[in-house]
């Protein structure tokens, strides 16, 4: 009768998470981005027998293919793309209150449902891994369930670590900035080498695989993230004074994140160095696996070249869910009576969902501009770009893809000459050129829309040879 009534309230959960989920995203769904337009082309492309080729007639080195396979389903059985973005991201979101669930469980916090829900509305308070149909939606579960695993003393639960970790492999390249972080547990608890090391071995042969492939085929193991021109120590210093020099100007909005990132980072490392010795050993243990990936990856990435400091609430959104985890954990280690645990996450919780509304606002506000939905091309337009044979570019070429499956070379042209153009993508000057005037898109992919905001003022590329489509604000 007990499991009967915990499993009862644990699908009560479920169903009140899913339905903040819905409210949160509201009508428009999952908003879609440029690597949304990566993943689902190559899917695509892949049911028509054209390889991983992508919108932009480049093919898929940058990224993994996993959620290009999850995506195939949609194209095979004609599933509207923006009915297929809530499917995907319900799953996710589901297999992430599980893994959370069962964590918490096998760690015996003491408030285990209250527990869940601060550790799922922490994970929403920060916006990227549920409003985009993005990679990181896949990664968390998988993150979790490896985490959840790699706990376990048995063998069974050895292999579907094993799993797990194969497939954070092939989802995100992120994985690889987390791994190096896992020498913090494997030297510091007894005999742990030994799970971590079998549970990535079969993963580091999977991305192998992938990468030989690329190479073989397209000449390039990782597309542009080749790792000789991506970490450097001098890249490291300047990414850091680019970003201290955003704080001291008072650029709060795009550095909060990460500001609140690294002082949970202290604060959980302060907690261990103070209470280590109190810890049980489970905790012990999960406290220095999560600490271990979340110290090296703001490493990793400042130490790249021209790294996107707007890109870093969403490197860092998959390890909100486990860091809400470690939190659960510190409050448990204290000797507070359960009735002061509940209230501080009851006050936590109002914390998280003030910041929960506040994020929903603006992603209904933002989802106006930004969906698919609300790409709409005339009938005549349409007809315009189906007529226009191979030789198109676009500024956004993955709008054009959304809507008629052609290829599109991206062009933004914010410097470039006709010779510059021509020995980028050739000399046929019967390119035409299809533009968007859209500011909502500057976030999303650089483009030259100065002349947008003077009527008088044309591309660099006015009257050098191309036919110009403009499209006058087409959403996304």
């Amino acid at each position: 009768m007990k499991i009967i009534r915990r499993n009862f309230r644990f699908f009560a959960f479920c169903i009140l998470s899913n339905l903040l989920l819905i409210i949160f995203l509201g009508v428009e769904g999952p908003l879609v981005q440029i690597d949304t337009a990566n993943y689902y082309s190559a899917a695509y492309n892949l049911l028509k027998g054209n390889g991983f080729l992508i919108f932009d007639g480049e093919y898929l080195q940058n990224a993994p293919p996993l959620l290009s396979f999850i995506a195939l389903p949609c194209y095979a059985f004609g599933i509207h793309e923006t009915s297929y973005f809530w499917i995907v991201q319900l799953i996710a979101f589901n297999a992430t209150i599980y893994f959370s669930a069962q964590i918490l469980s096998l760690l015996k916090v003491s408030t285990p449902l209250l527990g869940l829900l601060f550790v799922i509305c922490f994970g929403f308070s920060w916006l990227h891994i549920w409003s985009f149909a993005l990679s990181e939606a896949v990664f968390l579960p998988c993150l979790l369930a490896w985490i959840y695993f790699l706990l376990h003393s048995d063998r069974r639960s050895l292999y579907y670590a094993i799993l797990a970790f194969c497939l954070l492999a092939l989802t995100r390249y992120l994985v690889w900035m987390l791994l190096p972080g896992l020498i913090v547990p494997v030297l510091l608890i007894k005999g742990f080498w030994r799970r971590v090391v079998f549970s990535i071995l079969p993963g580091i042969l999977v991305s192998a695989v992938w990468w030989f492939y690329n190479f073989q085929v397209y000449g390039k193991s990782l597309g542009s993230h080749q790792l000789a021109s991506k970490f450097s120590f001098a890249a490291f210093t300047e990414n850091l004074g680019r970003w201290l020099s955003e704080i001291q100007n008072g650029r709060f909005s795009l550095n909060v994140a990460f500001l609140v990132y690294i002082a949970l980072v202290l604060f959980i490392g302060s907690f261990l160095l103070v209470y280590r010795a109190k810890l049980k050993p489970m905790h012990l243990v999960y406290h220095y696996l999560l600490l271990g990936m979340v110290v090296m990856l703001p490493f990793l990435l400042l130490m790249q070249h021209g790294l996107s400091l707007t890109q870093l609430p969403r490197y860092f959104s998959v390890l909100w869910t486990p860091m809400a985890i470690s939190l659960l954990l510190c409050l448990d280690s204290f000797k507070f009576s359960l009735f002061s645990k509940n209230m501080l996450l009851f006050f936590a919780l109002l914390l998280q969902l003030t910041v929960f509304y506040n994020q929903g606002i603006k992603h209904r506000t933002n989802s106006k501009n930004q969906t698919l939905s609300q790409l709409d091309f005339s009938q005549l337009q349409q007809g315009l770009i189906c007529n226009l044979g191979q030789d198109k570019l676009s500024n956004f070429p993955d709008l054009v893809w959304w809507h008629t499956k052609w290829q599109c070379k991206y062009s933004p042209y914010a410097d470039e000459d006709l010779i510059s153009v021509h020995y980028r993508l050739g000399s046929n000057r019967n390119q035409t050129l299809i533009w968007f005037e859209s500011k909502t898109r500057m976030s999303l992919m650089r483009s030259d829309l100065d002349w947008i905001c003077d009527k008088n003022k044309k591309p660099c590329f006015e009257g050098q040879g191309f036919k110009i489509i403009e499209f006058d604000s087409i959403a996304y």
